[in-house]
């Protein structure tokens, strides 16, 4: 089948992100709404209409009216010259095939706009909508439909099990709605919602769960250097909700012949935690099997300071200059896995000599 779309590449041009959004919004909607073949006569805006929320959360009023009015001509544009587009198996090799080819330039435009509107999503929100994504890259929520390039069609119901949890109403599903277009996710108002490739680029995953805090990201960008310099592996890098406040979740491994050791690195600057914080990441920390976990935050409750051991150190950071709060940070946990390491070596010694002991 020869499919000729080189007149669409000005529509999916790299210099007009406006223009560029909405054809691939009208685009995408045309491949998954209807998998039947059309009639001659085709209500266009009417296929359409359902995209005007996306295009005006991301875009803002104005230019959303030019991205509809955009995409509305590319659709009336496709059928003109591809007629055979009315049925539903050629119509769905055609946009596909649009999708695949001109995929760098989209990405290009759909994060130059989406970079500035996740920000405006809540951080507790804006990390569950990121495991969302995550979760639908990885096929652990089911798909309608799927194109080549990764864009998937999936139920909202599903969606909102993801986000949400067992306990849906129809309250939380609203409130969450309303920010799901500024992750780039089309219609979500609807029952079943378009889910766009670039939205589920590592990239923009990592960019939703991200804390936003330069001093947390140079933190953990410092620790990372240290720790592999002196053998650990990064195995996981994860951001969690506990107890309604967002935490960064580094898991560092080092294995010897004989042993694995693991260690956690859990953080946020901000945060003021109490005992029910510190309980739950220690459930987290022990069921991935961490030996050592280090909590670094701004401060902890009175409550907290009187808990037994529980196999988490605590860094306090305080109101502490942020440049120098890394070299503080680095050098508590390099003191206390230095320890560990001298009581390790001791042991070896001991056993060594009491070998020596036996055999004389």
């Amino acid at each position: 089948m020869q499919l000729n779309i080189e007149w669409m590449r000005d529509y999916f041009t790299r210099d007009d992100p406006v223009k560029c959004l909405g054809t691939y919004v009208a685009m995408l909607v045309l491949r998954f709404e209807r998998k039947s073949n059309y009639e001659r006569i085709i209500d266009f805006e009417d296929i359409l209409s359902g995209t005007k929320l996306t295009l005006r959360e991301l875009l803002g009023p104005s230019a959303a009216a030019r991205a509809y009015l955009t995409g509305l001509e590319f659709v009336n544009e496709l059928f003109r010259r591809h007629p055979e587009a009315l049925q539903a198996k050629y119509r769905i090799h055609l946009l596909e095939y649009a999708e695949s080819t001109f995929y760098s330039s989209i990405l290009k435009n759909f994060n130059n706009i989406i970079t500035y509107e996740v920000q405006k999503i809540p951080e507790d929100v804006r990390v569950k909508i990121g495991r969302f994504l995550q979760e639908i890259k990885y096929g652990k929520i089911p798909a309608i439909d799927r194109t080549c390039s990764g864009s998937t069609y999936i139920s909202k119901v599903d969606a909102a099990s993801s986000i949400i949890g067992k306990n849906i109403v129809s309250q939380n599903i609203q409130e969450i709605s309303q920010y799901l277009p500024k992750a780039g996710i089309i219609k979500p108002e609807y029952m079943r919602i378009i889910v766009p490739a670039p939205a589920l680029e590592e990239t923009h995953i990592r960019r939703l769960l991200r804390i936003l805090d330069k001093y947390s990201e140079d933190l953990a960008e410092g620790l990372h250097h240290l720790l592999t310099t002196i053998g650990y592996v990064l195995t996981n890098d994860s951001v969690q909700i506990v107890e309604g406040t967002t935490f960064r979740f580094l898991i560092f491994e080092r294995q010897t012949q004989r042993t694995r050791f693991r260690l956690c690195i859990v953080m946020n600057l901000e945060a003021s935690i109490t005992r029910k914080h510190v309980e739950t990441i220690a459930t987290i920390c022990t069921s991935n099997k961490c030996c050592l976990t280090f909590l670094i935050v701004k401060s902890v409750s009175p409550e907290v300071r009187n808990l037994p051991t529980i196999g988490i150190s605590i860094i306090e950071t305080g109101d502490a200059d942020k440049r120098s709060l890394i070299n503080y940070v680095k050098n508590e946990i390099l003191k206390e896995i230095l320890d560990i390491s001298c009581l390790s070596k001791l042991q070896d010694v001991y056993k060594l000599l009491d070998n020596i002991m036996q055999v004389i």
